[in-house]
């Protein structure tokens, strides 16, 4: 009897997914042919498997690869009048199972959707979402210009501009989305707007921070700086006592640091790898191309260093060697928290996070344990609101804070649990750590997924975003049909 009742659910299963391959893939087959591809195509495999982490490949009904903007708005109706789910991916980058794929719906891949050009005048940028940060630093490093985006070049044009954008640009511009410009946005009527400052100002405002909230974000326009060349690059300094408390009184100092010396960036990573070797990594920038800056020298003077990559170099030629620690294929996930830059609470949330490790290190095969700070000053959210505004919340009580998260990696799916468990236990440690000094914020573009990002803006962009979801999708299509990613309408 129990084999008869796993039997008809699993007949019951079957029956849902084939009538779902019919209803929706094929509908979509028809109206967009040659853009579709069902599981048994060589295509879907590989559009399916482009993701920087393996716990993000998961098993979509078909593959959707639009080839123009009229094709995503065509498929977006398409989708939303016949209820179908779907996923978003622009680059692909986030390790969270779901947030850029989907099981048993279709999967929207903007990969195609890659142009990178110069606008007439010079000063603004126009970016397909479905390129990539690396691909936009490459063609523009011998012309001399900037443009703000992720540290990571093989994070995508999509999730960085809208969940927020953390760059070596903080202190001087502001966080990523506080440079876009414009965005043009499928809505789920297939209306194809513009989002910027005189035309839909609101979208404009909650799609900085909103993520894929409100529509399919298909292109930004984003500033472009007259940067021809960085004073930037690597400094590693071993992993033992001294030299970790030196990065972190380091850390501390450059953050208070940073509201007046503005033109400097860095990020501070901790990795414990799973051969046994525990290195800091030091990434640094002057972006006004100053050497040796006063700003920098927190971290310039670490010793010992046994490599230090600093010089004038292109933010291409940065991004490429930092992407080197990001390597593809394996399993990953992530977490945050936030809190005000204090050095004794950087110590009780680093040896709080050092715990975590060691527990779990002695059960998990083959694990990478990559831990981030990040410096943001209370300059960085001053920038917000002189264009446009941005969802994210920091600017309503500035304050020198410290973004701290993990991106460990594994490769035995049988971890998975183990590791999303792990996850959860580090952001209790740490939180519990941080104590009175904890802040709200948490950046979406790391948070994991028990935790609620969107909330941490603070009841009033909580109740903004809700407010322009429900104007621009009145129907909901965003909040129901596409489960990825964090929804304003459970923010909290």
């Amino acid at each position: 009897m129990v084999n008869a009742a796993i039997f008809l659910l699993a007949a019951a299963a079957g029956a849902t997914a084939t009538t779902y391959t019919t209803t929706c893939c094929q509908s979509l087959k028809s109206k967009i042919p040659g853009q579709v591809f069902l599981s048994n195509e060589a295509q879907y495999t590989t559009l399916n498997t482009q993701r920087w982490s393996n716990t993000s490949i998961l098993a979509p009904s078909c593959v959707f690869q639009p080839q123009t903007i009229q094709d995503v708005s065509k498929g977006v109706k398409l989708l939303s009048s016949k209820s179908c789910a779907f996923s978003i991916k622009s680059g692909g980058h986030n390790p969270l199972p779901g947030a850029n794929n989907i099981d048993g719906g279709v999967s929207v891949v903007l990969g195609a959707l890659n142009s990178i050009d110069l606008a007439a005048d010079g000063t603004t940028v126009k970016l397909g979402t479905g390129a990539r940060w690396g691909q936009v630093y490459a063609k523009f490093a011998d012309k001399g210009l900037f443009v703000p985006g992720g540290l990571c070049g093989g994070t995508g044009i999509g999730g960085v501009s809208t969940g927020g954008g953390e760059s070596y640009l903080l202190a001087s511009h502001g966080w990523v989305v506080d440079n876009v410009v414009n965005y043009q946005i499928v809505l789920a009527s297939g209306a194809i707007v513009d989002a910027n400052k005189k035309s839909n100002p609101d979208l404009f405002k909650a799609l900085k921070g909103g993520g894929n909230n409100f529509g399919v974000v298909t292109r930004i326009d984003v500033a472009a700086l007259r940067v021809p060349k960085l004073w930037g690059g690597s400094i590693i300094v071993p992993y033992f006592p001294d030299s970790a408390y030196a990065t972190l009184n380091a850390l501390t100092e450059f953050t208070t640091l940073n509201n007046k010396e503005v033109h400097n960036g860095a990020q501070v990573v901790v990795t414990y790898t799973s051969s046994g070797q525990a290195i800091i990594a030091l990434s640094l920038a002057s972006t006004d191309g100053t050497a040796n800056s006063t700003g920098l020298a927190p971290f310039t003077k670490i010793q010992p260093q046994v490599m230090n990559t600093m010089g004038m170099r292109t933010i291409s030629d940065i991004t490429t060697e930092l992407d080197q620690n990001q390597a593809d294929g394996f399993r990953d996930t992530s977490a945050t928290i936030t809190f005000k830059n204090d050095q004794a609470t950087l110590y009780a949330v680093h040896n709080a996070s050092d715990q975590v490790y060691l527990k779990y290190n002695k059960t998990v095969p083959y694990l990478d344990w990559v831990n981030f700070y990040v410096p943001t000053s209370k300059v960085d959210s001053t920038h917000a609101g002189p264009n446009g505004g941005n969802s994210l919340g920091l600017d309503e009580n500035p304050e020198d804070l410290i973004v701290a998260f993990i991106t460990p990696r594994w490769i035995d799916a049988a971890q998975d649990a183990a590791m999303y468990a792990m996850a959860r236990e580090w952001v209790d440690a740490v939180s519990k750590a941080a104590g009175k000094n904890l802040h709200r914020f948490l950046y979406v573009n790391f948070s994991a997924p028990s935790q609620k990002p969107i909330c941490g803006y603070g009841p009033k962009n909580v109740k903004f975003l809700q407010g322009v979801s429900k104007k621009y999708d009145p129907g909901q299509v965003f909040q129901k049909l596409v489960p990825g990613g964090f929804k304003v309408s459970k923010a909290c």
